[in-house]
């Protein structure tokens, strides 16, 4: 627990500097764009191609910022203990994060909205779950799948429910079994069922409290 711990107070500062530089860049891009506009376009006859290229810049830095942020998160989540973790964002994250995964295959993991249900175990521990589904999923599914992700429950527990219309049964099949033998952490279950596939839970006990700090 000390070497995760202090990985995630490493990354956690890390990701500050990160995001000081994008913070100077976007400054930077914001005062070019300012000098564009006060430039009179006959002195200037590129302005549109400058423009163009400094929004693009601004995009990218919101991105990076972002990115910067959600492992800056993930940085103070590995210092936590149990706590209520909301399934919802916990999909959120997980599937921004492993954007860059995903899309090798050209796939999509849409978050569907829904209400708020809680779960009790880490954060890591339900992010690094949703992941390993996730995974499976790139390798088995056809190219350029939409995969659809609901938050709800199962049997009485926390869930989220992964779907997409071009799998059966059959084709999610083997995902289970291919998780459970990388070592789900406590409590937590993977199965199909409905042409779903589906990961749950432990419940929180509220009686409990957190025993930590959430991210």
């Amino acid at each position: 627990m000390a070497k995760v711990g202090f990985m995630g107070r490493l990354t956690a500062s890390a990701m500050h500097e990160i995001q000081n530089v994008l913070a100077g860049v976007k400054e930077s891009a914001g005062l070019m764009d300012d000098l564009l506009a006060m430039t009179k376009e006959k002195d200037c006859p590129n302005r549109d191609k400058f423009r163009k290229v400094l929004s693009s810049i601004q995009e990218l830095v919101e991105r990076g910022v972002r990115l910067s942020s959600e492992v800056n998160r993930l940085g103070h989540a590995s210092q936590s203990e149990i706590v209520p973790v909301d399934l919802a964002e916990v999909a959120r994250r997980t599937i921004f994060l492993a954007y860059r995964i995903t899309q090798t295959r050209r796939m999509n993991f849409v978050l569907i909205p829904g209400g708020q249900i809680q779960a009790g175990l880490t954060v890591l521990e339900a992010m690094r779950s949703l992941f390993l589904v996730m995974e499976q999923l790139t390798e088995l599914l056809p190219q350029c799948s939409i995969v659809n992700v609901r938050v709800d429950s199962f049997k009485g527990r926390p869930a989220l429910r992964l779907s997409c219309d071009q799998a059966a049964n059959s084709d999610l099949a083997p995902v289970p079994d291919l998780v459970l033998a990388r070592q789900l952490p406590a409590g937590v279950d993977c199965l199909v069922a409905d042409m779903e596939l589906i990961l749950t839970f432990p419940a929180h006990d509220p009686g409990l409290g957190g025993q930590g700090q959430g991210a």
